[in-house]
């Protein structure tokens, strides 16, 4: 899965787990700089000196203040930084409740074959 050999057991799932997580909040993280430069870029305009300000200056000022850039999944969502942690979190808990049953159904089977 995902460039790795498959490893059986809790060692393996534990290297897939991490692996995804790790590459999903790189990835993310990322992705997320567009949203964040973009954030940036307000206090770059508000600093600008009174002398240097002109037409183009407001209208591109209006433009950040009014417009929001981001990274979207088909404009369905915008790829923020909370967005980000909350889909990681989410994936971590439900990769974690996996590895939590796989272990139950191995206790299980092995105590079928004891009996």
């Amino acid at each position: 899965m995902l460039g790795f050999r498959q490893v059986r057991g809790a060692d393996g799932q534990l290297i897939t787990l991490v692996s995804v997580a790790a590459r999903m909040i790189i990835v993310s993280f990322w992705t997320t700089n567009v949203h964040q430069e973009w954030v940036e870029l307000k206090i770059v305009l508000f600093s600008v000196p009174a002398e240097c300000y002109s037409d183009s200056v407001f209208r591109f000022c209006t433009q950040v203040c009014t417009d929001e850039v981001a990274l979207t999944g088909f404009g369905i969502f915008k790829l923020t930084r909370p967005f980000i942690i909350s889909v990681v979190s989410f994936v971590v808990t439900l990769e974690t409740l996996f590895m939590q049953g796989d272990r139950h159904e191995e206790l299980t089977r092995a105590s079928h074959v004891q009996t």
